[in-house]
């Protein structure tokens, strides 16, 4: 879904960004490829410049990101450029493992992901839609995505008890974020 959403903003010239933030189990990163050698995934991702941030340099996000222009998406100038959870090598479960997501959204050091997201929005050009691949069901980049990075979330499920629960507790906190910024009456 996420996928063909892109691929449709970018036929009507709109430029996308797509994370995939499904760092468990990586996928639309290699989706949106073009499967030509003189186009590769891009040899790092996600989880590399959440490692490589933290030390506080300011990375060039050239070797993070690659573009993906099949099945013909830029027929009216817009692009969709695409940064995969990483390279899945015999390295990628090691790195995985050191990648911090429970850090606080609030308070603190900004989190990593929110500095990746800050500096994809100053990608030339600027980019209309940033979306966000996450992991399916209850998950650490589940909870972090919800904790107030999106404006918009778009919720997929299917019709079983396990998975309306899941929804259940996306919809209820969602709400709550929402509850607590609300005008309490008197």
């Amino acid at each position: 879904a996420l996928a063909s959403f892109a691929i449709q903003r970018a036929r009507e010239g709109e430029h996308v960004v797509v994370v995939d933030l499904d760092l468990d189990a990586p996928g639309v990163g290699i989706l949106l490829t073009d499967n030509a050698p003189a186009r590769p995934v891009a040899p790092f991702g996600v989880v590399d410049f959440l490692l490589e941030s933290q030390w506080g340099e300011d990375l060039d996000l050239r070797g993070y990101l690659h573009s993906c222009s099949r099945p013909k998406t830029g027929q009216r100038g817009g692009t969709i450029t695409v940064m995969p959870a990483g390279s899945l090598d015999r390295s990628y479960l090691e790195k995985l493992a050191r990648v911090d997501l429970d850090a606080s959204l609030e308070g603190g050091p900004r989190h990593g992901v929110t500095h990746l997201l800050e500096r994809l929005e100053q990608l030339t050009p600027r980019p209309q839609w940033i979306l966000l691949d996450g992991r399916a069901g209850l998950s650490t980049t589940a909870g972090l995505i919800l904790s107030g990075l999106a404006d918009l979330y778009v919720l997929v499920a299917t019709a079983s008890e396990q998975s309306f629960r899941g929804l259940e507790r996306f919809v209820w906190h969602l709400g709550a974020r929402f509850l607590k910024s609300a005008p309490t009456a008197i």
